[in-house]
C-alpha cells in the first residue's frame, strides 16, 4: 500500500486504501494495528489497486493498516500507510436561549 485517503478519520468513516495487488485474490482479510491491538475492518470495495473500509467502533489514534494474504502459507503484513483515528463530533446542541433582559427598578 502506498496511500490512505483521507489520513484522518472518524468510526464510522469510509477510507480507502491505495496500492498494488489488493484483490480479493492477493488480500483475505484487512486490519487496524496500533502494534498491540488488531482490529479487523469491514471492507465495502476492493479492486486490484483500492481497498475501500470502514473504520471500526474501538478504534483509536494513529493506527496502520495490516492485511492477511492468501495462499497456502497467509501472513499478516503490516502496511507504511496509518490513519488517524479521533471520536466521531458528538451532536451539535445548542444553548438555551437567554431571558430577556429585565428592566432596572426605579429608585
Amino acid at each position: 500500500m502506498t496511500s490512505v485517503d483521507p489520513d484522518t478519520a472518524k468510526i464510522g468513516d469510509a477510507v480507502v486504501a491505495t496500492g498494488e495487488n489488493l484483490d480479493k485474490a492477493s488480500v483475505a482479510k484487512v486490519y487496524l494495528t496500533d502494534g498491540k491491538n488488531d482490529l479487523i475492518v469491514e471492507v465495502l470495495e476492493q479492486t486490484a489497486t483500492n481497498i475501500k473500509f470502514k473504520i471500526p467502533a474501538k478504534a483509536a489514534g494513529r493506527m496502520a493498516v495490516m492485511v492477511l494474504t492468501t495462499g497456502k502459507e497467509p501472513q499478516l503484513i503490516e502496511q507504511p500507510v496509518k490513519v488517524l483515528i479521533g471520536e466521531a463530533a458528538p451532536p451539535f446542541v445548542p444553548p438555551p436561549a437567554e431571558p430577556p433582559a429585565q428592566p432596572a427598578p426605579p429608585a
